[in-house]
Formats: structure tokens, sequence, C-alpha cells
């Protein structure tokens, strides 16, 4: 767990990590996919591995966790904490579905708390004389502040402050992260500004990352732009977004090796290659026949892709978010000037970038098919796309729809009082509706024409 530069890649709130732990996490590591027996311990916590699966996690005070490798991983870090029943490694040890547990350990940080993370673990940034504002941003799963330094000559710089929830983001994947991140920035210059990591101080130590008792403390340089959802929709608008997924595909095929190589290890819940065969029967929560009937028909024939394409289809690391949110653009029209929230990093099929783009991007629009073959022609301006991956291409948009509407499914199975998870997947069943046809029944080649003459838009796509 070191990190170049004599740093250390993460540290807790009383210094780095214990050495007896850190070893303890390295050699758990180490285990999954292996032959060998191991029995590794911190303290008088116990985890038992048999032939590279988890078979026993004996808990501090001496009970025990039903639970698997995945969690235990994400979990042993806050066992500086403390490892029996209640602690924070025991409720994140024993997460095992982390879509359904999330809600229960974001982090609950006030904008006081994060002030005080501010000063405590940045005091170069944010000495005593610096006027340190903090304000609490939109998060899914985690809890974020944009923190406004101001220092006495009037000199300002703005940051993101990120409280990870413990149970989407590990220190294994926020390091790969934070690589990716790290090389789009000296790649992109700054044309197309990313979030980069700004090391933290524990005593004498440097470290990305500090562990909290609540979960992964971080904090990144702000982005400026604004999202690209409160800007008018016009005709360049698709275009601009296939050209920064082509943009980002292209300089991400030379990301670092040991970033590519930790995020192929590991299961994204919305990398849809990965979890199709999940997803066919979790359809069933569709309450309407025919809706499932159209998922079905989706989810398999992107499977049958799958098989056709096989190792053709190049495979590498990808954003896995490009959407309006995420996407920012400079104040006045002037085009696009960032990307932001990399928290769905994953290695997967390299495709698999336009075609989320191009699910989101299609989403709420009346001209759905142009506006998705828009996207593929601003892509292909900066990155070709192979003949596996135009088999792909239509299939992969098709099922990340189909994904966002089964797992909102999942979502109200979970929540049923809220009816607004339903609400908000209408426009993906008329996306399905319009998209069905024109992509499965033409092979796709409606979307892949992009010689076709530049998409019509009126007042509906401009919302």
């Amino acid at each position: 767990m070191s990190a170049g530069g004599g740093g250390v890649a993460i540290a807790h709130a009383g210094g780095a990590l214990p050495a007896a732990l850190q070893q303890a996490c390295a050699a758990l590591a180490a285990c999954r996919g292996g032959a060998e027996d191991a029995v590794i311990t911190y303290g008088t916590l116990k985890v038992s591995v048999v032939r590279g699966e988890l078979r026993e996690v004996a808990l501090s005070d001496g009970s025990r966790l039903d639970t698997t490798f995945d969690a235990v991983l994400r979990a042993l870090p806050y066992a500086v904490y403390g490892a029996e029943a209640g602690s924070t490694f025991a409720k994140v040890a024993a997460a095992t579905n982390p879509m359904h547990d999330t809600a229960k350990l974001i982090p609950a940080v006030d904008a006081a708390e994060a002030e005080r993370l501010v000063r405590g673990y940045f005091p170069e940034l944010a000495p005593p004389a610096v006027e340190v504002s903090v304000k609490q941003v939109d998060g899914y799963d985690d809890a974020n502040f944009k923190v406004s330094l101001r220092g006495g000559g009037g000199e300002r710089a703005t940051y993101l402050l990120k409280c990870y929830n413990p149970l989407t983001a590990g220190e294994g994947f926020l390091r790969a992260q934070d690589e990716v991140t790290r090389h789009l920035a000296s790649v992109l210059g700054g044309g197309v500004g990313v979030p980069v990591g700004v090391d933290a101080r524990v005593g004498d130590l440097t470290c990305p990352f500090v562990v909290e008792k609540f979960g992964i403390v971080r904090l990144q340089k702000w982005v400026e732009g604004v999202p690209l959802s409160t800007v008018e929709f016009g005709p360049g608008t698709a275009e601009a977004i296939g050209a920064l997924c082509g943009t980002l595909q292209a300089q991400l095929a030379a990301a670092p090796a040991a970033a590519a190589a930790t995020l192929a290890t590991m299961k994204h819940p919305w990398d849809y290659s990965q979890a199709v065969d999940d997803l066919i029967p979790m359809q069933a929560l569709l309450a309407d026949e025919a809706k499932r009937a159209i998922v079905d028909r989706v989810l398999r024939w992107y499977r049958a892709g799958l098989e056709a394409a096989g190792d053709a289809a190049p495979k590498g690391v990808i954003h896995g978010d490009v959407n309006w949110t995420n996407i920012l653009m400079k104040p006045g029209g002037g085009g696009v000037c960032g990307v932001c929230d990399f928290g769905d990093v994953q290695y997967t099929h390299r495709v698999n970038e336009l075609a989320t783009s191009i699910a989101y991007g299609v989403l709420s629009r009346k001209h759905h098919v142009a506006v998705a073959r828009a996207i593929v022609r601003g892509y292909t301006r900066h990155a070709a796309l192979s003949d596996a991956e135009r088999l792909l291409l239509p299939r992969a948009a098709l099922a990340r729809i189909a994904q966002s509407l089964v797992m909102g499914a999942y979502s109200y199975s979970v929540n049923p009082e809220n009816e607004y998870l339903l609400e908000t997947q209408r426009p993906g069943w008329e996306a399905l509706d319009a998209l069905v046809p024109a992509f499965m029944d033409a092979e796709g080649t409606d979307l892949l024409d992009t010689q076709r003459p530049a998409a019509p838009y009126d007042a509906q796509d401009a919302v």
C-alpha cells in the first residue's frame, strides 16, 4: 500500500495504517483467485481463505460474519478503528449487496466537519490565515463539498472535498482512479479539465487518501464549467458529446498499466458487459409483461453480440458515465471545457463509453435515432470503431438503457413508497420504444451511418 515519492497511499487520522494492517490488506488481496489456503489476522480479527475463496470472518469479539471476499477487502482498512460487532469494519464487511446497502452508510458529515477536515489534512492550502468557505453539493452515494479558499491577498482557489461512502470506494479503486485522472490531466492539457487529487498531510506523511471512521476523505481540484444539462441543446450538442467520448478513449488507450490491471480485477455494478447475466433474471421485477418482453429481447440480443464479438472487441479503461451532468461547458456557449465524476471508471469493452453516452444522450429527445447518430459522428472524428465494436454498439446502447430500467425497478422494489423512481423511468421507456425497431430490426445501420445529414432538432430536443 505504498506510493511513489516517499508518501503512503492511505493513512488514517492517527497516521499511517499500522504495518500489520497494511500487511493484512496486501495478503488478503493476494489471496483472490489463488489456490492456497490462508489465515489472515489483525489483532484478534481472523479471516480464513480456502483455495482463494473466503471461508470465515471471525470478529474481534468472537462473533462471525457471513460475507463475501469483496466486502471484506473493502472493509479491512477500517479495522484500524476496531473490528468488533457494530464497528465500521463489521458494517462494511456485512454489506454484501452494496447497491442495496449503500444508503445506510452515506457519511454523516456537515459543513463544519468538512472545514475541520480541510484545515486538518491540508494545512498548506488552508492555514489559519486563509478563509475557508464550505458548501455541500449533490452526491448520490457520498458527502461532497465545494471548498472555496481566499487568502489575505485576495487570491482564490476552489476544491472538491469528497467523503466517500465506504461501500462504493475502496483504497485500490481510488488509487486507480487517481492514476487515471492524473494521466488525463497530463495529456489533455488545459483544453479539457479533470478532477485531479491533492495529497493530504497526516503528521509527517503525505498521502492521496485518509481513512476516517465514516469513510475515505479526499480533496480534488475543482473543475470549472457549467453542466451540459443546463445549456440549451443545439445542433452541435450531440456531436460535442461524441467528440468528448472519442477524445477520452483515444487518450485512455494509454492509461497507466497499473490502474488498468487493478480495475480489471473489479466487478463494477454498472458494467453491463459483466452484469448482463444478472440483469436477465432481474427483469422479473418489471410489472408490465410487454415491457419485460422488450427488455428480455434487448438483453439477449446484447448477450448474443458479446458472444459473437468474443475477444475481437477491445477492452480498456473508460470513464463509464459521460452524461449531461458530468460534461462541463464554458459559460456562454464556448464548448466543452471539462469532464468530472470518475466514480464509475472501469475496465471493460471500450465501446461501452460511446454506448453509455448514447443511452443518456437520447433521453427526453424527440429525434432519438438522429441524436444518437450525431453522437457517433462526433466520436469517430477522434477514435475509430472496429468491426466488433460496430457490431456491439447498437446492442450496448440499448442494453445500457435496459439496465437503467431494470435497476430502477429494483430500487423501487426496495423503496416502494417512492413513486418518483417510476416517473424518472418514463424517458427511458420512450427511448427504448423508439430505438428498438431502429437498432434491432435494422441491425444498427441507421446508427452507424454517420454520413447521413445532420440531425433535425426541434423544441423538444432543446430541453
